[in-house]
Parts: structure tokens; sequence; C-alpha cells
């Protein structure tokens, strides 16, 4: 099965994943709405799979490395019933430490006490010899796999909870400075360039919503683990 066919039986599949897994809270807050999020979100990650233009946009971007677009695809990959659309991933345009990205799996990578189970997985990019994975890990599981470490907290609230949470020590060394006019603009311009560059799915119109998406909130940890 290739193609739409493909991307038809994903979809559902990988959807039911996500939201079983989804922190009670995020499953309290949107309601119904959650499936919807969750929903297109992953019908977006399952089109990679197939979409020759975005592998071959990824591949303009890493052209240091020379290899055929096809190698940049997001695959299915399936290791001891553990079933993954995963990615490789790069840090920056120099193709220096590559990484698997997990963006969905039957079984939360982090909860997967077999450390051979990841590495398999990564031996499915071995062209690149990535070293580590990187994925989401929601919060209420616990990490079970041996060699990983959480890189990135998130959190998700209502507003007025959020607001009367005391701020990080470490947001004293920053102060912000409310401009008197769009001198900044250029500067920001340039830095949101330098930002994105390197990561071609940012690089489509983006849209504001307000409306508390949840696709990867609520409580979730970026783990990464050590291959």
């Amino acid at each position: 099965m290739t193609g739409p066919d493909l991307n038809l039986s994903l979809e559902p599949e990988f959807t039911d994943y996500a939201l079983e897994q989804a922190h009670p809270l995020v499953k309290a807050w949107r309601g119904d709405q959650l499936r919807r999020d969750i929903q297109e979100a992953t019908k977006a990650l399952v089109a990679l799979v197939s979409d020759d233009d975005a592998a071959r946009n990824y591949a303009d971007s890493m052209k240091v490395l020379g290899l055929p677009p096809e190698q940049y695809k997001m695959l299915l990959v399936e290791v001891d019933g553990h079933r993954f659309l995963a990615q490789i991933d790069f840090p920056d345009h120099s193709a220096s430490l590559p990484f698997v990205a997990i963006h969905r799996a039957s079984t939360p990578p982090g909860a997967i006490s077999d450390v051979s189970v990841l590495r398999r997985l990564a031996d499915a990019f071995g062209l690149f010899s990535p070293r580590r994975t990187r994925f989401y890990q929601p919060a209420q599981l616990p990490i079970e796999a041996r060699s990983t470490y959480i890189d990135q907290h998130f959190l998700a609230g209502l507003a007025r909870d959020m607001a009367t949470r005391q701020a990080a020590r470490r947001l004293e060394r920053v102060t912000l400075h409310c401009p008197t006019d769009l001198g900044f603009y250029a500067r920001y311009v340039d830095a949101d360039r330098g930002t994105s560059s390197h990561r071609h799915r940012q690089r489509a119109p983006a849209s504001v919503d307000n409306s508390a998406r949840a696709d990867a909130a609520g409580g979730w940890r970026d783990g990464r683990a050590q291959l």
C-alpha cells in the first residue's frame, strides 16, 4: 500500500495513538475539539510520507550532503510491534549531529524500556548515522527508556492560572522594552530567517490561533535518547 491509500490508513491510526496519549487536562480543556486538532496535525505529518515536493525542498536545504530527496521523507517504521512516524532532522545546515525526530508513535518512546527498539528505529535512517532520537513524552507517563533525558518542558494552562505562576529565576536576566517605532523590524526579520532557514516545514505561512490548540501541549516533555 502506497501513496494516498497509505495516508488514509495511517491518519486515523496515528490520530488515535496521539489522542490516547494526550494529557488528561488537555482532554478536559479541548473536549471533542481535541480529536479534530490532532487529526489535522496528523494529516499534515502523514502527508510527508509521500510528499515529493516537501522532500525535494528538504534535500535542497541540505545540499551539503548531496543525497536524493527520497532520503528525507517521513517514514513509517515498525519495530517489535511499536509503530513510528519519524524523519531525519538536523540542528542546522551543516548536517552535523543528525537525529531521528519521532512525530507520532503507537507507544510513547520514553516508555519503551528496551533501548534496542530506538536503536533499530535509527537504523532505518542509517545513511545519516544518527546518534540520537527526539520525541515528545506525555508528562503523565513515566520515562523508562535508558539514556533518555528531558531537554525541554512544555506547560499549558488557563491564562489566569499561568499568570499567577512564579517566573523562572533565569527570566531575571531578561528585560523587555516597548519600542517607540519599527526600527527593530529589520533585525527581527533577519533573526526569523536565521532561525527558520534550516527547518523546511517552518517556511509555510503560519496562522495565529488563540484557542489553545493542544497537539503537543498540556505538560508534555521534549525528550532525547542517546543511541
